[in-house]
């Protein structure tokens, strides 16, 4: 299978393989698309943010380990994280078992909508990936 045939199609994705799924009242809930564990391993730790928090787009958010290896987490949007998934704390695995359902990490309200506009398409997320 390739790599798009298994994205959601309504979602929105950044180059540093996080999802944005948009949600009503100017929110966006953001995730590790099923590349990061597809290549990287079973995740077995996530450093999550703090809830509250006032992020930049490009700011590094948290971290998440997996068996091969550890990355940042980059926000690729502007906003307050209103919501965190704490299920993620004792269940790292949700992010590969569920990434685009159960394994969600943090839910912003945006500050600057217009950089919806840099993410990527679900085509074009797959075409840069399957480089």
């Amino acid at each position: 299978m390739r790599n798009g045939e298994s994205l959601p199609p309504e979602l929105k994705y950044s180059e540093d393989n996080l999802w944005v799924r948009l949600e009503p009242e100017g929110k966006a809930r953001l995730g590790l698309t099923h590349l990061v564990g597809a290549r990287g391993g079973q995740f077995n730790y996530v450093e999550l943010p703090t809830l509250g928090r006032e992020l930049k787009a490009g700011d590094v958010f948290g971290s998440a380990e997996m068996s091969k290896t550890a990355i940042d987490l980059i926000s690729p949007l502007s906003g307050k994280i209103i919501d965190v998934n704490f299920e993620l704390d004792p269940a790292p695995e949700l992010m590969n078992d569920d990434p685009y359902g159960k394994g969600w990490i943090l839910v912003l309200q945006l500050s600057h909508p217009e950089e919806l506009a840099n993410l990527l398409s679900r085509e074009q997320f797959a075409q840069m990936t399957e480089m």
